[in-house]
């Protein structure tokens, strides 16, 4: 009974790892957008003036 206790514990905390850098990717890659973005924005500007 202790083993599958342990088990079901590795395999919650597996999956929650693995949520959790689903979670790292989408915010980096959210990021990365908005900063090429703003970039863009500047080069506009820059180049209007």
């Amino acid at each position: 009974v202790q083993q599958s206790s342990f088990q079901s514990l590795y395999a919650a905390l597996a999956a929650l790892c693995g949520f959790a850098m689903l979670v790292h990717q989408m915010a980096e890659r959210m990021a990365g957008q908005r900063k090429a973005r703003e970039e863009a924005a500047r080069a506009q500007r820059a180049g209007g003036a």
